[in-house]
């Protein structure tokens, strides 16, 4: 079990080690929310952004490694994939939150630039995006091409 506060003490959060689901709770109305993968996620460790705006979780899956949560709404905003794989344990963002750093068992340290609220909505504009009929034409010739 994964136990922790958000820097302002708004909210707390518990997460399952084997199926990654998490009770995030708002401490002011006692109000508790349940998010987690909809995918299997073995829970590593997990951190507030130093605005407790997001939660970053690190688990092992098939295809990523890191999960971006918005507190707010427990929306899943996206993955990142670990550029070495291994069994990060220690996580967290630096006090600007502007940066994400996760460590390893294994003595890997890995370094990321945090995406801004702005980024996490302008991928998911380009993931909601209607494609065009050409769109996929285009990338079925490149692949037919490629063969």
């Amino acid at each position: 079990m994964h136990v922790k506060f958000s820097a302002d003490g708004r909210w707390f959060v518990t997460g399952g080690v084997m199926n990654g689901l998490m009770t995030l709770c708002d401490m002011a109305s006692r109000r508790r929310r349940y998010i987690g993968p909809d995918s299997p996620y073995v829970l590593h460790t997990l951190a507030f952004s130093p605005d407790g705006g997001r939660l970053v979780t690190s688990g092992a899956s098939l295809g990523d490694l890191f999960r971006f949560w918005d507190v707010a709404t427990g929306r899943h905003l996206l993955s990142l994939p670990a550029e070495i794989e291994g069994f990060y344990t220690r996580l967290g963002f630096s006090p600007d939150g502007n940066t994400l750093f996760a460590a390893s068992l294994e003595g890997t340290t890995l370094l990321w630039r945090a995406p801004s609220w702005d980024k996490i909505e302008e991928a998911e504009r380009k993931q909601d995006a209607p494609r065009s009929s050409t769109e996929g034409n285009e990338e079925a010739m490149e692949a037919s091409q490629a063969r």
